[in-house]
């Protein structure tokens, strides 16, 4: 599959999607960073032989002091495994992640080759996703999203070879894949596993059925076992997880699905789609059978889609952006070719706009690098002098200081904020533990002042993680030691 000049085009833009992550570097930091220094810790932990314990949110989560039962643990041995060659440091880290991003551009365009699209259809799938900020910015963090993308791509590919040859056993490689991007993030998995077990439903095959689900369900049975050696703590666990997962209003929800967090404003990266009326179009053209035969694949975009039904984290809209694109060049090829030539020249117009809009917005960011480095770097000595010595601090802030603080201030003691739902006495209990906190000021007033009282705000910064985006962090105290009742 693919020419001298499709592979030519893919390597040219895998290099310029390199260079332009690598460059953002340290600088745009992911929207709440305590996530990366787990994985990080995590992935040492387990190289290192001391399991699946999660010390940065002990106190916090339950149980995290001895294991930690979400889910995500083949993410882990990931990148424990390339720690172990590379170094545990973030950059390191971060690499890992860019490098399967590139092949996510590789697997998409291969996907899309399959799917009777020309090379210039899919080469451009690979180019309007490499400039997608989103993409670019999951892509740059330690973050689950990029391993169970890969693994779910692979699962796609090795199923489709599983329907057009033999022997079946592509059907059981297919099920391997699909288990990995389980195991690595439970809901990004589940989704695009429900549909690919339905396809094999639908295709009546009992055969499959059986090769494809044997390593989904031993993978699941395995982490199941494994969960079950401390029951307490998996339902302690699984509870704190699914009450933070369910949406706090409607509004939120209806807000999300629709696309509004994709143009919101210029907090967070806003130059993709709104992916409600490309997942909607293509249901109502199917529905009318419009492209019927369709490749399958695609549906798997619409059911993918529904992750926005329960989340609407930056990184989830950073996973769905290649299946996105992959879903509207498909469209738009179908739907094209019997079309006028008007309407392909207009197409054609917007495709050139659309592209020249995202390179704006890259450059706009990479221009804007210097100035929030050094803000940043500003942020970090800042805290670092104002922390005394042995101090221990909960930290919820962007850029975070828990990787300057495990290079300058080794007898600073962090804990980071899990942004997940803590019973009162539990927080209460842990905040009459610590000597400050830091942390992006509208989360501290609505989670955590009323719990941490009385306090003074020692310093406050304004700093930011996008061109115009500012937001407050601060540095709290409390003025005396209250205990909690």
């Amino acid at each position: 599959m693919g020419s001298w000049r499709g592979t030519a085009g893919l390597i040219v833009i895998s290099i310029s999607f390199l260079a332009i992550v690598s460059r953002y570097g340290l600088t745009i930091p992911p929207p709440w960073p305590p996530e990366e220094a787990g994985i990080s810790l995590a992935a040492r932990q387990l190289a290192e032989g001391k399991g699946l314990a999660s010390p940065l949110v002990a106190g916090l989560v339950p149980g995290a002091e001895k294991k930690s039962l979400v889910p995500i643990v083949l993410t882990k041995v990931a990148y424990s495994c390339w720690g172990r060659i590379f170094g545990f440091e973030l950059e390191s880290l971060r690499w890992f992640s860019r490098i399967l991003a590139t092949a996510v551009l590789w697997l998409m365009f291969f996907l899309a080759v399959r799917g009777g699209l020309s090379e210039y259809s899919s080469l451009l799938i690979a180019l309007l996703t490499s400039l997608d900020l989103y993409f670019q910015v999951t892509a740059n963090i330690v973050r689950p999203e990029m391993v169970t993308l890969v693994a779910l791509l692979l699962s796609v590919h090795c199923f489709l070879n599983g329907e057009k040859r033999t022997p079946s056993v592509w059907y059981l490689a297919s099920g391997f894949f699909s288990a990995i991007s389980l195991l690595s993030h439970f809901l990004l998995g589940l989704f695009s596993g429900v549909y690919m077990f339905c396809r094999l439903i639908r295709n009546g095959r009992g055969d499959h059925v059986v090769l494809w689900s044997v390593p989904v369900l031993s993978f699941c049975s395995a982490w199941l076992l494994f969960s079950l050696d401390d029951p307490d703590l998996l339902i302690a666990q699984s509870t704190s997880l699914i009450t933070a997962d369910l949406p706090r209003s409607w509004i939120s929800v209806v807000a999300c699905v629709l696309g509004f967090h994709l143009i919101r404003s210029d907090f967070m990266p806003g130059n993709s789609p709104v992916w409600f009326v490309v997942v909607c179009l293509w249901i109502v053209a199917l529905s009318r059978r419009h492209l019927d035969p369709f490749f399958w694949p695609a549906g798997l975009v619409a059911w993918s889609y529904l992750i926005f039904f329960v989340r609407s984290h930056t990184w989830y809209w950073g996973f769905f952006t290649p299946l996105g694109y992959f879903l509207l060049v498909h469209l738009a090829s179908r739907l094209l070719r019997e079309t006028s030539r008007g309407v392909v020249a207009l197409v054609s117009l917007f495709l050139l706009f659309w592209i020249g809009y995202q390179t704006q917005r890259v450059l706009l960011y990479l221009k804007s690098l210097e100035t929030i480095e050094s803000e940043n770097a500003m942020f970090l000595r800042d805290l670092s002098h104002l922390v005394p010595q042995g101090a221990t601090i909960l930290s919820f802030a962007r850029p975070d200081p828990f990787f300057y603080f495990s290079q300058w201030r080794q007898d600073v003691k962090i804990y980071e904020w899990p942004y997940t739902t803590i019973p009162g006495w539990r927080l209460s209990q842990f905040l009459n533990q610590i000597d400050g906190i830091v942390m992006v000021q509208p989360v501290f007033i609505k989670e955590l002042s009323r719990f941490y009282s009385p306090h003074h705000v020692v310093k406050r910064w304004l700093l930011r993680s996008a061109p115009s985006a500012y937001q407050p962090t601060i540095f709290v105290v409390r003025d005396r030691v209250k205990p909690w009742r």
